[in-house]
């Protein structure tokens, strides 16, 4: 989208991994507080994870700084995430940022994009709505069908399933929170406006 030049973009993180509420500005990033591919866009590392690293893992992250003031405006879409957290609201972040020249990925640079990064996290506001017998496979510890709720890993998250297989039970939840997601976080208002 960067290289089309669309100028407003909703970016959905799903991710496996939680967005922690102790990831500050100034601390080293550590792996397991922030999807793993977003410090990269910023041209920001995990501490003790460079780029040989990811390739020693199969996966060449050196390429991917695409936004230029890359660390202020990091950590600005990290603390309105995280104030959405903390408020157990959809947590949404937007950004108005200039995109880079990025020979690898095409880009050119120098044309700006606004932003709506849309966090996927288990949101209490949503969870309340909910008909009691949902919240109380959600809330049972021994139900497997909802394990790492909205947090489902790409990977063998289903035992006996095909590599990356969610049940019809795991896709119709997630498919509702997000619903939920862009009619209450504002994502419904950020699409529609015009510039």
């Amino acid at each position: 989208m960067l290289r089309r030049g669309i100028e407003r973009v909703v970016v959905f993180v799903d991710t496996s991994t939680p967005l922690s509420l102790d990831l500050k500005r100034g601390a080293p990033l550590q792996l397991g507080q922030i999807d793993m591919f977003l410090p990269g866009l910023f041209g920001l590392e995990f501490e003790g994870m460079d780029g040989q690293y990811w390739l020693n893992k199969g996966c060449d992250v050196s390429h991917n700084l695409v936004f230029a003031d890359g660390e202020n405006q990091f950590w600005d879409m990290v603390q309105q995430l995280q104030h959405k957290k903390r408020s157990g609201v959809a947590v949404t972040a937007q950004s108005h940022l200039h995109v880079l020249p990025n020979e690898f990925w095409g880009l050119e640079g120098g044309t700006q994009v606004e932003v709506c990064w849309v966090y996927l996290e288990a949101v209490p506001e949503w969870h309340q709505h909910l008909p009691q017998d949902v919240r109380d496979l959600l809330s049972d510890p021994d139900e497997d069908l909802f394990q790492n709720f909205p947090h489902y890993s790409t990977v063998h998250q289903n035992s006996g399933f095909s590599l990356l297989q969610l049940t019809m039970e795991q896709v119709n939840l997630l498919s509702h929170l997000c619903s939920w997601v862009c009619e209450q976080g504002g994502i419904l208002d950020f699409v529609g406006e015009t510039n």
